[in-house]
């Protein structure tokens, strides 16, 4: 029994891996710093990057501009995010299901403000954020396995 209610947690850390830094940032200092609720600057780092400004600047080589619009919509996704997370009324699978979406229109967000090279560069951003791409992950994009 304990094992499992110790798996859940671990499971939903796993689907959340890239928001967690930012997350822990506003949680540590909720009325110090903006720019941290995004992941940019400060501890933060676990290394891998993920759903944050400065991991998203330096994989697709972000304008000042672009940085402008994409961080008020990394903002919002870390906010609703942490609500989610922390909300005690919802199960752990709807938890998984609801960040995964908010997850998925987020990305969709920021694709729609980025070139076609800077898409290709996010898409495979996110595949390094999830493991370098698990094989039947039920990829909609038609991942069958066979990419790498």
């Amino acid at each position: 029994m304990k094992m499992t209610k110790l798996l859940l947690p671990v499971l939903l850390c796993g689907v959340t891996m890239t928001m967690l830094p930012a997350l822990h940032a506003q949680d540590s200092a909720p009325a110090t710093s903006g720019s941290n609720a995004a992941g940019g600057g400060g501890k933060g780092g676990r290394g891998g990057g993920g759903l944050n400004l400065d991991a998203l600047t330096k994989a697709l080589t972000l304008t000042d501009d672009e940085q402008t619009k994409i961080k008020p919509i990394l903002d919002d996704f870390h906010t609703k995010a942490q609500a989610i997370f922390q909300d005690t009324t919802i199960q752990q699978a709807d938890k998984r299901t609801k960040l995964k979406d908010l997850r998925d229109t987020t990305v969709t967000a920021i694709k729609a403000l980025l070139t076609d090279d800077q898409k290709t560069k996010l898409d495979a951003f996110l595949q390094q954020q999830r493991g370098g791409g698990r094989r039947g992950g039920g990829n909609a994009a038609g991942g069958n396995g066979q990419s790498s």
